[in-house]
C-alpha cells in the first residue's frame, strides 16, 4: 500500500494538482491461491512472533534459574564453611578440655607420687585402683560411690558374686 500511495502521489501532483496523505485498500480482489498464500505467510509470521517470545520467556526463565542455583551453591557453601567452623571450634575446646585434664592429673599424681612416695608398680597400681574406685580429678566427690577394693589382688581378676 505504501509503495501504490507513493506512485498515486506523484501522478496526481503531476495530472490534478492534488496530494495523496494516505491510502486505504478496502477489498482486493485476489486470485484465491495469492489471498491464501497470503494468510499462510501471515499466520507463519504470528508463529514465528510467538515462537521468539516464548524462547525469550524461556531464556529469562533458564537465567533465573541459573541465578537461583549460584545463590543456593553459595549457600550450601557458606554452610560449609559454617559447619567446619563449629567443628575445628569444638575440637580446639574438647582438646583444652583435655590438656587441662591431663595437666590436672599430672599435678594431682605427682602430689601423691611427692607425699606418698609412690614409684614405678606402686604408682601405677595406685592409678589404677584409684581410677577403678571412681576417683581422679573429674570425679563427683558429692556421689556415693558403691565400689569394694581388695588390695592385693591382681587387677585383671575377675571375681563373681
Amino acid at each position: 500500500a505504501g509503495v501504490m500511495r507513493e506512485k498515486l502521489d506523484l501522478y496526481f501532483q503531476a495530472n490534478l494538482c492534488a496530494t495523496v496523505e494516505s491510502l486505504q485498500i478496502n477489498e482486493d480482489d485476489l486470485p484465491e491461491a495469492f489471498t491464501e498464500t497470503i494468510l499462510a505467510a501471515a499466520t507463519s509470521k504470528q508463529n514465528i512472533t510467538r515462537m521468539e517470545k516464548t524462547r525469550d520467556a524461556k531464556v529469562v526463565e533458564f537465567k533465573t534459574s541459573e541465578l537461583v542455583a549460584e545463590a543456593q551453591a553459595n549457600v550450601t557453601l557458606q554452610k560449609a564453611e559454617g559447619d567446619k567452623a563449629r567443628i575445628l571450634q569444638n575440637g580446639h575446646a574438647d582438646a583444652a578440655i583435655i590438656d587441662a585434664f591431663v595437666e590436672a592429673e599430672l599435678q594431682a599424681y605427682g602430689k601423691v607420687h611427692d607425699e606418698l612416695g609412690l614409684e614405678g608398680q606402686e604408682l601405677l597400681q595406685y592409678i589404677w585402683y584409684d581410677t577403678l574406685s571412681g576417683g581422679s580429678v573429674s570425679a563427683d566427690s558429692t556421689q556415693e560411690k558403691d565400689v569394694q577394693l581388695m588390695f592385693g589382688v591382681n587387677p585383671s581378676t575377675y571375681i563373681a558374686g
